[in-house]
């Protein structure tokens, strides 16, 4: 995919951090302890999918990059 999928990636876990904190904070202030806890354990599950994804389109680079630093 490219270096563009790794800016999207990065980009969805900043907005999922967001609307995360926004969400909590509100739903929070309303007492609504259980759904806040629903919403962060679905949020979490997202992060880790993104997270996940985004390690795998930063390997090839990664290697790449070590395959210069033993190759000099």
């Amino acid at each position: 995919m490219g270096p563009n999928m790794i800016i999207v990636y990065i980009v969805l876990l900043l907005i999922l951090v967001y609307v995360n904190y926004r969400l909590v904070n509100r739903l929070l202030s309303e007492n609504r302890i259980y759904v806040v806890r629903l919403i962060a354990t679905i949020t979490t599950v997202i992060s880790f999918i993104i997270v996940y994804a985004l390690i795998r389109e930063l390997m090839p680079f990664v290697v790449r990059a070590m395959d210069l630093m033993y190759h000099q």
